[in-house]
């Protein structure tokens, strides 16, 4: 970095408490330090004080709703299907860095007890380490009475309309609308339930 000598005259007083502190050879460093943050405190109080707003509404109208619904939007919890977990684990079209940035950006993960009972029907026992390396990380919701309750309601209701669900998608399906979660699934169309939140995908 630049610098740019300037001729400062201090109080003596001063001086000698700023020595009391970093001692002579520090006094530089210390006046620096000191100086950038009141520049930094002086800027953030004139932002502050001033009444023109940074963003304006007609430019985000993803904020009408209010600020904390957009980022309790922003920070949901994803559920992870099956096909998600195994591109994961495959290293197959990017998936591990995309999870990372959605980790990175203060999303929850999650995955289904199902899920997971699938990821091992497929699994060789050398895998099994590698693989609860992802596992572990992730938050498991299980079946409880409610979701499998609503798990039996929507096949039913669905194949009533001439759509047959399986069970297994009734169930992620019924566990993600339960635990509020979006869903991340390459299986859209196992999903046409406007319940459930389908996560956009890359």
């Amino acid at each position: 970095m630049k610098s740019k000598r300037a001729h400062i005259l201090l109080p003596h007083d001063l001086v000698k408490e700023i020595d009391s502190i970093v001692g002579p050879r520090g006094r530089s460093a210390f006046l620096v330090e000191t100086a950038r943050e009141a520049v930094r405190r002086r800027k953030l109080l004139r932002f502050l004080e001033s009444d023109t707003p940074a963003w304006k509404d007609a430019d985000h109208p993803e904020l009408a709703r209010g600020a904390a619904a957009w980022v309790r939007e922003l920070r949901q919890e994803l559920l992870l299907d099956t096909s998600i977990l195994i591109d994961v684990l495959r290293l197959r079209n990017r998936r591990r860095e995309w999870i990372a940035e959605l980790v990175r950006g203060g999303h929850d993960l999650s995955t289904s007890t199902l899920n997971v009972a699938e990821i091992y029907a497929g699994m060789r026992p050398a895998e099994e380490g590698r693989t609860e390396a992802l596992l572990s990380g992730l938050e498991l919701h299980e079946l409880n009475g409610p979701s499998a309750r609503l798990a039996g309601r929507l096949k039913n209701t669905w194949a009533r309309k001439g759509y047959t669900l399986t069970l297994e998608d009734a169930i992620v399906a019924a566990i993600a609308i339960e635990r509020g979660c979006a869903l991340l699934t390459d299986n859209r169309k196992d999903f046409p339930m406007p319940e459930v939140k389908l996560y956009p995908l890359p």
